[in-house]
């Protein structure tokens, strides 16, 4: 009995699942390709090589934005258009901040390498204090089983 109240529970769910993705897809544009432009202070931009776009951020996101070691990167952001000039960011543990390598996307993440502890903000290791390193990250790769890089 609980099997079948189980199945019938997740068929009628189901629909609403679908919709719920096709609402997300109709917002707008859900990513955007470009430079890093880091002030000292205020928002980070993005330059897409046609417009500079100012991106709207959560505090962790903000952290990883700031990173100057990101700015030689050609970075992707998923998020969405608030309007021609500025993004809004999906909420950080959404992982919305990837490292365009070779056309293929990766996480960015940072990693210390005396302790093996990935981190997904900038700064140092809780446990050795040392800096952690920008730790370009291949998910897909990992949930395949093959070493990441």
């Amino acid at each position: 009995m609980r099997a079948i109240v189980a199945i019938l529970g997740f068929a009628l769910a189901l629909p609403a699942f679908g919709a719920a993705a096709n609402s997300t897809v109709a917002a707008g544009p859900n990513e955007i390709r470009g430079r890093l432009l880091q002030p000292q202070s205020g928002p980070v931009s993005l330059d897409t090589g046609s417009v500079k776009i100012e991106i709207k951020a959560d505090k962790d996101s903000d952290m990883v934005l700031h990173d100057p070691r990101l700015a030689p990167l050609d970075i992707a952001l998923h998020g969405h258009l608030i309007d021609a000039t500025h993004f809004q960011l999906d909420p950080f543990f959404r992982k919305p901040i990837y490292a365009v390598k070779n056309g293929k996307e990766l996480l960015v993440t940072y990693y210390c390498d005396v302790c093996s502890i990935r981190y997904y903000t900038p700064g140092r290791c809780v446990c050795c204090q040392q800096e952690t390193r920008v730790d370009l990250h291949d998910e897909a790769a990992e949930a395949q089983g093959k070493p990441a890089n």
